[in-house]
């Protein structure tokens, strides 16, 4: 089980929508694997200001697609070395944004968020509302302001939104990517699935390729730490990548905490 304290919510929601974050990522596709704030931002737009960038970078960062990378010369940061990752850069250099999508949905089935929201949210269901986003975020944190949660809801069906993953219709929140039903434990179909942000939805489910497809398994694993507590069956290939995911993630924080405390 996944608790819903693995799902992060931007620090300033001004700042940080699904518009700013598709600018940084195309920005960084055409600077290259590694890069500085200051040459995103130059990028982007020289109007950006560096709290806007910073908080952006965080989250993209949360979302496990750039990492940190200290340096004698200063602050730079890298994409992280997974081929899923860099096939997303690579087609978002090549302007072919769909494609960029199709592969950050196949990123991102795999990572803590969509896990969490798909088997601690949905539940099995396939629709649920604004109000019901709104209560589960509180759940792990009780002592925000509504708006907090109202505005977290709607940023991240905003961002999954934007790869096809949720559909919103008024205040109903429809889940795209089929969920795994269950015979003796076992699934037995699995399917995948700015200032301005009006990417548009589409509501065509992707068929999952072989990797993805349920194998049977005895094995289970808990991964528990700092906003993190993954608990899971191992059921097909997916579940792995979204395992290797969460240890790189791991690695690199641990990498950046020992390169501070022997800086």
């Amino acid at each position: 089980m996944i608790k819903n304290e693995s799902i992060k919510l931007p620090s300033s929601y001004n700042s940080v929508n699904v518009g700013n974050i598709w600018k940084v990522l195309l920005a960084i596709a055409k600077t290259g694997q590694t890069f500085t704030k200051e040459q995103i931002m130059s990028v982007v737009s020289p109007k950006m200001k560096a709290d806007t960038a910073t908080r952006n970078f965080a989250y993209i960062k949360y979302l496990g697609l750039i990492s940190e990378a200290r340096v004698a010369a200063g602050q730079r940061f890298v994409v992280v070395d997974l081929p899923i990752i860099k096939d997303v850069f690579y087609e978002l250099k090549a302007d072919r944004q769909p494609e960029a999508k199709a592969k950050l949905k196949e990123y991102l089935i795999t990572h803590s968020l969509y896990r969490t929201l798909q088997e601690e949210f949905f539940k099995g269901e396939l629709t649920k509302t604004l109000t019901d986003l709104e209560h589960f975020l509180r759940d792990s944190n009780p002592d925000k302001a509504p708006k907090y949660y109202q505005e977290g809801g709607k940023f991240i069906v905003k961002l999954l939104g934007s790869v096809n993953i949720l559909e919103l219709s008024n205040s109903d929140i429809k889940l795209l990517v089929e969920q795994e039903s269950e015979v003796d434990d076992l699934p037995s179909q699995d399917t995948i699935d700015s200032d301005d942000d009006d990417d548009g939805v589409s509501s065509v489910p992707v068929i999952l390729n072989e990797k993805h497809k349920p194998v049977p398994s005895n094995y289970h694993i808990k991964i528990a730490g700092p906003n993190l507590n993954l608990e899971m069956s191992i059921q097909s290939l997916s579940h792995l990548a979204l395992i290797e995911n969460t240890l790189q993630m791991i690695k690199m924080e641990v990498q950046e905490g020992n390169s501070t405390s022997n800086g």
